[in-house]
């Protein structure tokens, strides 16, 4: 028998044929270059991996954005954290703009949510008169404050800042 042919019992012969698994697949062409399955397979790759980049980036920007300075040297390191949850914070003094044009101040805590802050200016001396008068509406800025959530330190609220109380 010749190379590439054999013979089977019945005296046919069969020949040898090699078979590119490629082909089979259509991951390859007779050119020799990829074929179009290979290149959206390729190209699918590579956009899956640039949004991979994209979101890690951003991840990365976004945990550098609350950096926090530790200090070993208690002189440096400033005054205390103060806690995000309401009722407690630094001490800071608010304008009350009534509806009848007079003003009020009034200190309270930059933590503690308005609703304590209304509750406790009208129970003072300055408030106590307005008892009856007051419906308990807050404007800061032009935006009407929610009083059970927003603190002055939310609203980034400074000394002196006034606020309407109607």
């Amino acid at each position: 028998t010749s190379p590439g042919r054999g013979s089977t019992a019945g005296g046919a012969s069969c020949e040898k044929k090699e078979i590119d698994i490629n082909e089979i697949l259509g991951l390859s062409n007779p050119v020799g270059g990829a074929s179009a399955a290979s290149r959206q397979v390729n190209s699918e790759a590579s956009e899956a991996i640039r949004r991979n980049r994209e979101q890690m980036a951003a991840m990365r920007r976004a945990a550098t954005e609350k950096t926090v300075e530790i200090s070993d040297d208690e002189e440096d390191a400033g005054p205390a954290p103060v806690d995000d949850a309401p009722g407690g914070g630094n001490p800071i003094t608010l304008k009350f703009k009534l509806s009848n044009g007079r003003s009020h101040e009034f200190q309270c805590k930059d933590g503690e949510r308005f609703s304590k802050i209304l509750a406790d200016f009208l129970e003072s001396d300055a408030g106590r008169p307005l008892k009856g008068t007051v419906q308990g509406r807050m404007v800061f800025d032009g935006d009407i404050i929610d009083m059970n959530n927003q603190t002055p330190k939310i609203l980034d609220m400074e000394d002196e800042d006034m606020v309407d109380l109607n």
